[in-house]
C-alpha cells in the first residue's frame, strides 16, 4: 500500500503563479531552475531539485530555461 503523502496534489493555477512570483528571487518576472527548487524546498517537498527539474520540463514551453509569467 502506498502512503497518502506519496500522491501528488494539484494546486490551482493562480496559487502556483502566486508562489512563483513570491519565489522570484531576483524579481525579473521569470523563474530560473533555482527559484522553483527554493519553492519546493519551502513546501517540505521530497527531492526539491528533482521536482524543480520536472516543473521546468513541463512549464518551460519555449525551452529558454525560464518559466515566464505567460507560460
Amino acid at each position: 500500500m502506498v502512503p497518502a503523502l506519496a500522491y501528488a496534489t494539484r494546486m490551482p493555477e493562480d496559487e502556483v503563479k502566486r508562489l512563483l512570483i513570491k519565489y522570484d528571487i531576483d524579481k525579473d518576472g521569470h523563474s530560473s531552475k533555482e527559484e522553483p527548487a527554493a519553492l519546493f524546498e519551502s513546501l517540505s517537498s521530497i527531492c526539491p531539485n528533482f521536482r524543480a527539474y520536472r516543473a521546468m520540463h513541463h512549464a518551460d514551453q519555449d525551452a529558454d530555461g525560464f518559466i515566464d509569467q505567460d507560460e
